[in-house]
């Protein structure tokens, strides 16, 4: 039988340990896992996956009946060497272009059912949450611009953040009439003109955009690998 002290230990380790898992638990949460630019096309285009979207609050509100839109913004940053006295120093990254998109996010009620809206795809439906999950997921085929406006040989990199939001039924019509409509070019915003999308609804995303506690089902900032564009048009890392 351990003595006093031991077990003082014991119960100060099974405190620690319970604390650890908290704290473990707390810091889990939605996170972008690969953020990745390709060519289609002649368009310089990215690809990003996301992982635990729902956290148990915002399931249980989602399951409720109230509907969530799952927000991205992604950026497009340019490399440039910084001229100091002993020569060219480290490169510092500016923001060039700036692109958000949205997925909507249902569930039935009755028919027990989560309905996802995306940008140039059909409406998916899914009967489980982790279906529901890997759905909304995957933002793919986000359009940064033809290859054209690119510089050959310039250090570039994308960070993105996700979060999500729940929403009013009436929010949620409008965002998804929104995602059924065709993507214009204005869907990609140059961070001079303040990342404007174009449309009535963008006032909406954006006003959503960061409600609530900074932390709430919001992503920390991915950072992608460098690339650069070559003569040729391909992507070098």
């Amino acid at each position: 039988m351990p003595s006093s002290g031991g077990r003082y230990l014991l119960t100060a380790i099974s405190l620690a340990s319970v604390l650890a898992s908290v704290a473990f638990a707390e810091g889990a949460g939605i996170h972008i896992t690969t953020v990745t630019p390709v060519i289609r096309d002649g368009t310089l285009l990215v690809d990003v996956e996301c992982e635990e979207l729902f956290s148990p609050r915002s399931l249980s509100t989602l399951q409720s009946g109230l509907p969530a839109v799952l927000q991205l913004e992604l950026q497009l940053l340019r490399g440039t060497r910084v001229r100091t006295m002993l020569g060219l120093g480290q490169e510092e990254f500016d923001i060039v272009h700036t692109v958000r998109e949205a997925h909507s996010i249902r569930y039935d009620l009755w028919g027990e059912r989560y309905t996802i809206h995306q940008r140039g795809r059909d409406m998916q439906v899914a009967a489980s949450v982790q279906a529901a999950e890997a759905a909304a997921a995957v933002f793919s085929g986000l359009v940064l611009g033809p290859l054209a406006q690119w510089h050959i040989d310039i250090t570039y990199r994308t960070r993105a953040r996700v979060q999500l939001l729940p929403i009013s039924p009436e929010q949620g019509d409008r965002i998804a009439d929104w995602l059924r409509a065709p993507a214009p070019l204005s869907n990609v915003a140059d961070e001079e003109d303040g990342g404007s999308f174009g449309f009535d609804v963008s006032e909406l995303l954006s006003a959503l955009w960061g409600r609530g506690k900074p932390t709430r089902d919001r992503s920390q900032w991915y950072e992608g690998r460098t690339f650069r564009l070559d003569a040729a048009g391909q992507l070098q890392p």
